[in-house]
């Protein structure tokens, strides 16, 4: 039974940073509308950091995200992310959303909880 809050769209992941593309669904008017956030969610202390989209970019192939935090590139199997902050790249698998690992959820959930 998925008790989870949001639903996962796109995961991408490495050792030491996932990103994952959710969507909530807002009841606060009259017709529900799907909202949809980026979140960058450090692996070792598991802290939560929402995304801003500035712009995108989709072909048939690659994906650009351009965030407040960042710039995101990825196509079904890979994708890279340059923190706009220290200039780190960090290379991604794009990962089926199934695959979130437990305590990932779990942090997510706490955030969402928070805002």
């Amino acid at each position: 039974m998925n008790t989870l809050n949001f639903n996962c769209h796109s995961f991408l992941d490495n050792k030491t940073i996932s990103l994952l593309e959710i969507s909530i669904k807002d009841n606060s008017t009259h017709a529900p509308t799907i909202i949809f956030h980026w979140l960058l969610i450090n692996k070792q202390s598991l802290k939560v950091n929402s995304l801003q989209l500035r712009s995108r970019d989709d072909s048939d192939s690659i994906q650009e995200r351009f965030f407040d935090l960042g710039y995101l590139k990825y196509d079904s199997i890979t994708g890279v992310f340059i923190s706009q902050k220290t200039h780190e790249l960090h290379t991604l698998e794009n990962t089926n959303c199934h695959h979130v690992p437990g305590p990932l959820l779990q942090a997510v959930e706490s955030y969402l909880s928070k805002r």
